[in-house]
């Protein structure tokens, strides 16, 4: 079975979920439920760390997508932060996550962003 962790840097405005381990189908549910745990209705949005990920497959990218698409419907932002050479980059690309969320390199520009 795989593991994957999720902390949250609780903030009213715009909370910051660190995620690391790996995503797939036996803990994508999970995962997208404690990312969607994370952000109160009243927060800007939602920071999601990507970094220390490992791997993600189809279930994980679904769920991402979802929650990009949930806050977007509450007038809410997903921020995706991963390196510029992190391969789960080039994926979030190819599956045009950008449509859904802003991709951004740093938590300080996912924050600029916000600003």
């Amino acid at each position: 079975m795989t593991s994957a962790k999720v902390v949250v840097e609780p903030s009213e405005e715009l909370p910051i979920a660190r995620v690391s381990g790996e995503i797939d189908m036996a803990n994508a549910a999970e995962v997208a439920a404690q990312l969607g745990a994370a952000v109160s209705n009243a927060a800007h949005g939602l920071v999601v760390d990507l970094g220390a990920v490992g791997y993600m497959d189809s279930a994980g990218l679904r769920g991402l997508l979802d929650l990009g698409v949930r806050l977007r419907r509450r007038g809410q932002r997903l921020l995706a932060v991963l390196p510029v050479e992190s391969p789960l980059r080039r994926v979030l690309e190819v599956v045009q996550m950008d449509r859904v969320a802003d991709v951004c390199a740093t938590e300080e520009d996912a924050r600029a962003r916000m600003a």
